[in-house]
């Protein structure tokens, strides 16, 4: 079997010479055959990397099995508590047992017999440390294990939405606005001494509720003690799950208390379908249908990350990407919009809107963050629950400047 070294050096001559390869054709306009041999060598590689992985490992645990061995034999040598044999303990202060340090402690001397309890009293391993050393097997002790701190976190999508609208804060319970519902312009020329035509202004007020988004999370007493760097790990998750609450509620809110009324549901919102037309055709037209009937411009579209794979996999006749090489990361643009892509919105459902002008959000408070053991028996069994809240309302000050993009 070729030893690691030899493995590596294999390696690397082959990578090298496929590297070669690679140069001849900076513009990857490889042909047939060579793609062939591309592939053969490729495949080569893979096997050998298996290989020198393998023997890799086996050398591993020749080498730790080795030091393992050694680390035995010279615990061998160790004196354990009384000396060696005829050798007497150099200790001024013989080392108490547990039961001498428990009843020289408060926890005995000051035991209140009337009400049955006493001080607490904690005792260093160090304290009584001949007692445990007698646990050691002769033959030695495994390799110490430290865990490495890293910490790979569950997949979730990355909120994305809110970042498109204007936020503010308030101190109340709703927002009252006022919509502008009917709208008359007859402004026009008028002949000398002629009446002037009128013109119509109707408003209607509007309430947008301020809604409360929370969870909880129970955990022990000892993990937000011992481990400090978890309770900062679990609260930016928690903070994590309610702003992707958030943004379902921001895109889908039905209305219905406590929901939020979402971009999908609110009051007259436009809609244009696909039809036949490509998606960027029937996108564009949900724009148009926006500037001519809200005159207001769109800011921003949303869709559904496998709705935007149709747009983004476009070619022409020829086989040519239309939104860019697949070696690139592509434009996340649409007709000059920025495209936020999230699974929060509908599939086969695009949203365009006027972002910037048509909708606010205000925040009742910042995310609020509370613990406590007063839950059901958590304080006997020394568990906290965790809780993250926040308050917001979400007015869409005109429906028509949102339209939704559907059956793409």
């Amino acid at each position: 079997m070729p030893t690691v070294l030899e493995l590596r050096k294999e390696l690397e001559t082959k990578r090298a010479a496929l590297a070669e390869i690679f140069e001849k054709y900076p513009d990857m306009d490889i042909p047939e055959a060579e793609a062939k041999s591309i592939k053969e060598r490729n495949d080569e590689l893979t096997e050998l990397g298996k290989k020198f992985d393998e023997q890799r490992a086996w050398e591993t645990i020749r080498d730790d099995n080795a030091n393992n061995l050694k680390k035995s034999k010279e615990v061998s040598g160790i004196i354990l508590p009384g000396g060696a044999p005829g050798e007497q303990t150099q200790k001024k202060n013989r080392q108490l047992s547990l039961g001498e340090l428990f009843v020289k402690s408060e926890a005995f001397l000051k035991y209140n017999r009337a009400e049955k309890k006493g001080p607490v009293a904690e005792f260093s391993l160090d304290d009584f440390e001949a007692e445990f050393k007698t646990l050691l097997d002769s033959t030695g002790w495994v390799p110490e294990t430290t865990r490495t701190g890293k910490l790979v976190e569950g997949a979730l999508r990355r909120p994305v939405v809110a970042d498109l609208i204007p936020q503010s804060t308030t101190k109340q319970n709703a927002i009252v606005y006022m919509e502008e519902t009917t709208t008359t312009n007859n402004a026009a020329t008028v002949a000398e001494g002629a009446d002037k035509p009128e013109s119509a202004l109707a408003f209607t007020e509007r309430t947008a509720s301020v809604r409360k988004l929370a969870t909880v999370l129970p955990v022990t007493d000892e993990l937000m003690e011992d481990e400090p760097a978890m309770r900062g790990y679990v609260e930016q998750r928690l903070r994590l799950f309610l702003a992707l609450a958030e943004e379902v509620q921001l895109v889908s809110g039905d209305g219905v208390a406590p929901n939020l009324t979402g971009l999908m549901n609110a009051s007259g919102v436009q809609s244009q379908a696909k039809g036949a037309d490509p998606v960027p055709d029937a996108i564009y037209k949900g724009m148009v249908l926006i500037q001519t009937n809200s005159f207001l411009d769109p800011t921003g579209v949303i869709i559904h990350p496998l709705d935007w794979q149709d747009v983004r996999l476009l070619r022409t006749a020829d086989g040519i990407y239309i939104w860019g090489s697949p070696s690139e990361a592509g434009p996340e643009r649409i007709w000059g919009l920025p495209v936020v892509k999230t699974t929060a919105a509908t599939q086969n459902t695009a949203i365009v809107a006027a972002f910037d002008t048509a909708m606010q959000i205000f925040r009742r408070n910042e995310v609020a963050f509370a613990v406590s053991d007063q839950h059901s028996d958590f304080f006997t069994k020394n568990k906290l629950m965790l809780r993250v809240e926040e308050r917001l309302a979400f007015p869409i000050y005109r429906g028509s400047a949102i339209c939704k993009v559907t059956g793409i």
